[in-house]
């Protein structure tokens, strides 16, 4: 699956807020509100970890480093992208 959507999310994510940690990303699309009716979006959002890792090794995000303590990848988008 391409995710685009999602990718889209993420990316709009990432550009306002900064670089975050894949936990992070992963709650922030599990959580996800719909800005028009403040419902919880559609269940195709709730991603595994997996999915968001897949997602963030694609080529609009880069890596920064590697949380030894709590063994997480931190991601940003890429300059290009922004």
């Amino acid at each position: 699956m391409k995710h685009k959507r999602l990718t889209n999310r993420i990316k709009e994510y990432l550009i306002e807020s900064g670089p975050k940690d894949t936990r992070e990303i992963q709650d922030y699309c599990n959580n996800f509100r719909n800005n028009r009716t403040g419902s919880k979006s559609n269940p195709f959002y709730i991603q595994s970890m997996n999915v968001i890792s897949n997602i963030m090794r694609r080529k609009y995000f880069v890596k920064l480093r590697h949380d030894e303590k709590r063994k997480l990848d931190i991601w940003e988008v890429k300059e290009e992208y922004k």
